[in-house]
């Protein structure tokens, strides 16, 4: 059986988590309690992305833009010394797992969080994995492992108050990859609502997989009506041994038209590690997933995963951000200057920004699923072979645009020329990331060679 056969093109991390293919069987079968939990973030304080979250919620209140951390420093590594490297390599969020099982761990780990400006996501409580995972919230009790709505209720103060105390306290993962049929929905509904109602400025996560196998633009849509989640966020891993998953950029548009349809902000996961169906990622890899998701309109990046899983998981996980001796790799290295030098002050920039189109320009084969470039009345042409996203600001009557170009190769430099259409735009601007501020451009042209992987960032003036 062929690598894609054996993923039935996914690439979850409930698949990687339990070395296990993610067929219809699977899908269908009812949901248990994921082997590992995951991470969440939101972005900025505007009505469109705000979504079913109150305002106070303390990753929409950050002005940072939200890069998590999946898989922390296990108990026996939590250390003032390892929570200072997670905020030096820009991190601004992780999600409580890695064998941090217990209260007393997690409320340790918070501690830390707090001495670092980094929020926190519990998902590992066994109070929030009861509620969110484990057990059905059901008032009729008519199937196994049920429990009352007043039940779950108790159950989330419990949780809420074990952690209030801590600033770094910011909601709670829970669950992690559902199946894609829906057979949670109704429940993780409840437990959504729940934790809403009973802790008002507390997130109530939930991370969902990919599959070809259902009707992904449907699941997508049954998720937002019936759980009514604070965001919609999703895993899908491209960088293959064997070459870039045909369909990640279809999961992407479809992501993206379910974020818009519904108001609520889309964020994904990037891979760190390598596996047996995984490349180990460059310097370039790491930005190149961060850029194209950009494009796509993201509010929010997250690491899969920060410190290596433990090898006895029997996942064959190579080397993440953190090795298992709590040593930095060098992805620590490229992920930290990423962070720090580009995603945080760009997509503090995106972040208030509403996604108007992304389009693939010059590709010899067109990616299934995209759009392709064609003049409109911001851009009348594009050479070099890019993803282009342009946006807008949430008050229509600004008739600025802002394009992202990101390199659609993570392997080659790109050198791009885009023609603004002047009957429409009249000056442009270059984002500069190291000022937080854009540069005047002359002319009418954009130039930029983009090396792979690599994007930029363009104010376009507009009348």
């Amino acid at each position: 059986m062929t690598d894609d056969a054996r993923l039935g093109t996914t690439m979850s991390r409930r698949w990687l988590f339990r070395a296990a293919g993610v067929g219809a069987a699977a899908l269908a079968a009812p949901a248990v309690a994921s082997a590992t939990p995951r991470p969440a973030v939101t972005p900025a304080a505007t009505p469109l992305q705000l979504g079913n979250v109150c305002s106070s919620t303390p990753l929409f209140t950050d002005t940072r833009f939200p890069i998590g951390a999946f898989w922390p420093p296990p108990p026996s590594a939590s250390t003032a010394a390892n929570y200072a490297d997670m905020a030096g390599a820009g991190f601004t969020f992780f999600v409580t797992g890695n064998y941090q099982l217990d209260p007393q761990s997690i409320d340790y780990a918070l501690g830390f969080a707090d001495q670092n400006n980094l929020k926190a996501l519990v998902a590992t409580d066994p109070s929030v994995k009861a509620v969110g995972e484990m057990f059905t919230i059901d008032d009729s009790h008519s199937g196994p492992l049920t429990i009352s709505t007043a039940d779950a209720r108790a159950l989330v103060q419990q949780a809420t108050a074990r952690y209030a105390r801590h600033t770094s306290f910011a909601g709670f993962s829970l669950y992690d990859e559902p199946d894609l049929l829906g057979s949670r929905n109704a429940s993780l509904g409840k437990a959504t609502q729940i934790v809403h109602e009973m802790a008002p400025s507390a997130m109530a996560y939930t991370n969902l997989s990919y599959a070809l196998e259902v009707d992904y633009a449907k699941t997508l849509s049954n998720f937002v009506s019936q759980v009514a989640p604070p965001l919609i966020s999703f895993d899908y891993y491209p960088l293959r041994r064997d070459g870039e998953a045909t369909n990640f950029f279809q999961c992407w548009a479809q992501v993206r038209q379910a974020g818009l349809a519904s108001g609520l902000p889309t964020w994904t996961y990037i891979q760190t590690l390598s596996s047996g169906l995984l490349k180990e990622p460059t310097a370039a890899d790491l930005a190149w997933q961060v850029n194209v998701s950009l494009a796509y309109g993201c509010k929010g990046i997250q690491y899969f995963t920060y410190w290596t899983p433990d090898p006895g998981r029997g996942e064959g996980f190579g080397p993440a951000l953190i090795d298992l001796n709590g040593t930095k790799t060098v992805r620590y290295g490229y992920a930290q200057t990423l962070n720090n030098t580009w995603l945080a002050p760009v997509g503090k920039e995106l972040l208030p920004l509403v996604s108007e189109s992304v389009v693939h320009a010059n590709e010899s084969t067109q990616t299934p699923g995209t759009t392709p470039f064609s003049p409109d009345g911001y851009l009348t042409s594009v050479s070099g072979t890019v993803v282009v996203g342009r946006f807008r600001s949430p008050n229509s009557a600004v008739k600025d645009r802002w394009v992202f170009v990101a390199n659609r190769s993570n392997t080659a430099a790109a050198n791009v020329t885009l023609n603004t259409n002047t009957s429409t735009v009249h000056g442009i601007g270059k984002f500069d990331p190291s000022k937080g501020s854009y540069t005047a451009q002359s002319g009418s042209q954009i130039t930029v060679s983009l090396p792979a992987g690599g994007a930029a960032l363009y104010q376009l003036s507009a009348s």
